[in-house]
């Protein structure tokens, strides 16, 4: 190659670098792909449930709110907040009702909005899992005798409030003000409802299916429930107890806070079913207390006539001679065993522990009057 032929090559291999050091050409299009719509957030609909998404990646620092770093208030379950220091549950949801009787102050999953003044944007379950969350055990629902005899139901006590915009102020009302009193035809009186825990059947929180989150009619399901007989006594529905005070309802639809305050009393009522848990190692526990068989067959001699059935939780790993032994006990005394399996248990468990987790059936007959 000549000199004169290097020397062309070389101009034209710095001309090249000189004009990718100066970037691409002005009216070249970017070669960055634009976001196609379909990647967009989607819509959601009105009062939609939607399950919170972690958008941060854990070794990533979240910056919250002083509020959200406190320790006792927990915002995880969608739309419920639980805040322990003030013993509250609070529940968004919106006026569903505001004229007519009563069988149900809140309910949800879009079950009897007919008869209930507020439905919930929580499932009947996840109210009941953020009571237990905030440290309340379950009480008892209403129950019947086999002599048809009311068994109030009875628990922890909690007072209800709403909170919700007017003209742009931020109102807060006791659930009883919202509420007529069908014998006195004037405004309710203060109300104390009653943690009962709701009631599971074949695996089935009944509440998710009949929407019995806070009712003013005895239900065997009620998450919460008035410790005292509310049924239909002669004409239905005029023989409720309650019915909405429309004057001061807001408009249906209006968004509001349900406002579950535990009041640290509880209601204690006679019981129809005991809980015996047996674990993996046979140590037996009755009622939250530990117990062997002589101690059971002891406090089977003493029962109340209101005590139906035992309810034994049996480890899989335990012996089946002992809760063979325990039946045969129960069935002496003229009740009803109820034989469970549970899982291994943590040090410590106890009676309430387990219902807690896994609410108590209930066998107890529909609500009367109706």
């Amino acid at each position: 190659m000549t000199w004169r032929a290097i020397l062309i090559m070389t101009v034209i291999l710095a001309a090249g670098a000189v004009a990718c050091a100066a970037g691409p050409d002005k009216n070249t299009p970017p070669t960055t792909a634009l976001t196609p719509a379909s990647a967009a957030a989607p819509q959601r609909a009105v009062g939609e449930i939607v399950t919170p998404i972690r958008a941060t990646p854990p070794d990533k620092p979240v910056n919250l709110p002083e509020a959200e770093k406190n320790k006792d208030v927990i915002r995880s379950i969608p739309n419920i907040v639980i805040d322990r220091q003030n013993r509250t549950v609070t529940v968004a949801g919106f006026v569903c009702m505001r004229e007519g009787f009563l069988e149900l102050f809140a309910t949800a999953n879009g079950i009897r909005e007919w008869e209930s003044l507020v439905e919930l944007k929580a499932t009947p379950l996840n109210v009941n899992v953020a009571l237990i969350l905030l440290g309340l055990a379950p009480g008892n629902p209403v129950t019947w005798t086999d002599k048809g005899e009311f068994l109030p139901p009875a628990g922890p006590v909690v007072r209800i409030f709403i909170e919700f915009d007017k003209d742009g102020k931020q109102q807060r009302v006791e659930a009883n003000e919202w509420l007529i009193d069908n014998a006195t035809d004037k405004m309710a009186a203060p109300q104390k409802w009653v943690y009962c825990g709701g009631a599971s059947r074949n695996g089935v929180f009944l509440a998710d299916y009949e929407g019995t989150v806070v009712c003013t009619v005895n239900f065997p399901t009620a998450i919460l429930d008035l410790p005292f007989e509310s049924n239909s006594k002669g004409k239905y529905p005029e023989g409720l107890s309650f019915k909405c005070r429309t004057d001061v309802i807001p408009p249906v639809g209006t968004p509001i806070k349900l406002v579950l305050q535990a009041t640290g009393d509880v209601i204690k009522g006679p019981k129809q079913t005991w809980v015996l848990i047996i674990d993996k190692n046979g140590k037996m526990t009755l009622e939250g207390q530990p117990s062997s068989l002589e101690d059971l067959e002891a406090k089977l001699a003493k029962k109340d006539a209101y005590l139906r059935n035992v309810q034994i939780q049996a480890d899989p790993d335990s012996a089946v001679k002992l809760s063979l032994q325990a039946m045969r006990l129960i069935t002496k005394f003229g009740l009803e065993p109820q034989l469970t399996e549970n899982g291994p248990m943590a040090p410590g468990s106890s009676a309430t522990s387990a219902r807690s987790a896994t609410p108590a059936t209930s066998s107890a007959p529909a609500t009367p009057g109706k």
